[in-house]
This record gives C-alpha cells, sequence and structure tokens, in this order.
C-alpha cells in the first residue's frame, strides 16, 4: 500500500501483529491517520499533501501534483485564477468555488484501491469548472487531477447551446517494471470506461437541466 513514513510507524508501533485480530488494530491506526492528515490538509493546503514512503524512494505528492496541474493545455489557460487557487499552499477562499471531499473503493487492476478525493467547483457567468485532486490513494497513483468545465457558446444561433471539455491526468508508478505492459493495459481501459462513463453521465445531468431553459423570443424585422 502508499503510506506515509508516520503510518508505517504506527502501524509497526502500535499493531500487534501476533494477535489473530490484527486487522481491526490495522484499521483503527489507518482511519485515524487518515482522519489526521485530512484535517491538517484542509487547514494548510498542498503544503501538507502527503510523501508516500512505500518503497525506496519517496514520492512527494505536492510536486507530483502540481506536474499535472501545469501540464497544458489545461486550467492555466482556462481560468487562470482557479488555476492559481489550487496551486496555492494555503487554501484561501477565493469568491465563486465551492468545495467537498469524498472517499472511494474501487476495483481497479489487480488490486482494490481506496482513494480520497477534493473537489473544487469555480462558477462565473457562463462557465462552471470542476476539479477533482486525489489527495491520496492507496495503490498505483501518485497523482490525479480530473477537470469538467461547462461553457455556453458566446456565438450568435438560434438555439442555446454550450461546449464541454473533459480532462483527466493521472501519474501512475510500476508502469516500467515487471508485467508494466498488462498494467498499462489495465490503466488505459479503466481510464478510458471511466472517462466514458463519466461524460455520458454529465451529458445526461446537463441535457434534464436544461430541459426547460427558455427559448430565446424572435424578434420580427
Amino acid at each position: 500500500m502508499k503510506l506515509p513514513a508516520g503510518m508505517i510507524e504506527r502501524l509497526q508501533r502500535d499493531v500487534d501483529w501476533s494477535r489473530p485480530d490484527y486487522a481491526a488494530a490495522v484499521q483503527s491506526v489507518f482511519r485515524e491517520g487518515m482522519l489526521a492528515y485530512i484535517q491538517t490538509y484542509l487547514g494548510r493546503g498542498n503544503s501538507a499533501l502527503i510523501e508516500y514512503r512505500d518503497k525506496d524512494t519517496p514520492v512527494r505528492l505536492a510536486e507530483e501534483f502540481r506536474a499535472v496541474l501545469d501540464a497544458r493545455p489545461g486550467l492555466a489557460e482556462l481560468v487562470p485564477k482557479f488555476h492559481e487557487y489550487l496551486a496555492r499552499d494555503r487554501s484561501e477562499p477565493l469568491p465563486g468555488v465551492s468545495e467537498f471531499l469524498y472517499w472511494s473503493a474501487e476495483a481497479f487492476g489487480l488490486k482494490p484501491v481506496t482513494s480520497v478525493t477534493h473537489v473544487s467547483i469555480y462558477l462565473q457567468p457562463g462557465r462552471a469548472v470542476t476539479a477533482s485532486k486525489q489527495i491520496f490513494a492507496t495503490h498505483y497513483f501518485d497523482a490525479s487531477l480530473g477537470f469538467t468545465a461547462a461553457l455556453d457558446d458566446a456565438s450568435e444561433t438560434s438555439a442555446p447551446s454550450m461546449y464541454l471539455v473533459y480532462s483527466n491526468r493521472s501519474r501512475i508508478d510500476l508502469l516500467g517494471r515487471f508485467a508494466g505492459g498488462m498494467r498499462r493495459a489495465i490503466a488505459r481501459s479503466r481510464l478510458r470506461d471511466g472517462m466514458r462513463k463519466n461524460l455520458t453521465e454529465v451529458v445526461r445531468k446537463l441535457e434534464s437541466s436544461c430541459a426547460t431553459y427558455p427559448t430565446p423570443a424572435l424578434t420580427a424585422q
């Protein structure tokens, strides 16, 4: 599992691995550690992102996240203020942004993945942009950032219309080692399926919410 050094030390120190019920103690340490991490992250922002220490070379999540955030084309060109907000070490408020966190458990590849994601929604006249930033994952992912943008079509048309933009960038480990080709194929298939599912659901919700959108009145010339 991908874990920070502090949690690994707690597991070694606080869990009696000789007991038949050691799994319950592991779950307790994991949950307490994750809660403390999330509370620290909410107060300090990106500077509190963890460092994975499950391998010889540490992986600093803050550096991995900045790499996917700054990849082009991306949010910097579309919504520069929102991009700057996501890049800050300390999460200061930005007008028009609402946020929440959620955890998920997914059957991904050869191992199930439990992850925590921070979602930020930025609303402006004529556009809405959602950024989904992964702040923890038990396997595979060093960093992941997805964003969806719904933009009003500013051209003069007979009916309201919009553009939908979706992007998901991830940095995944183990793809270059033994069985890396198989893992890469599994990851590519899962990511494509997930993208197709997400887009289908977004389009369905947009069409449903816009079904009663007022039709512009026609003016006689």
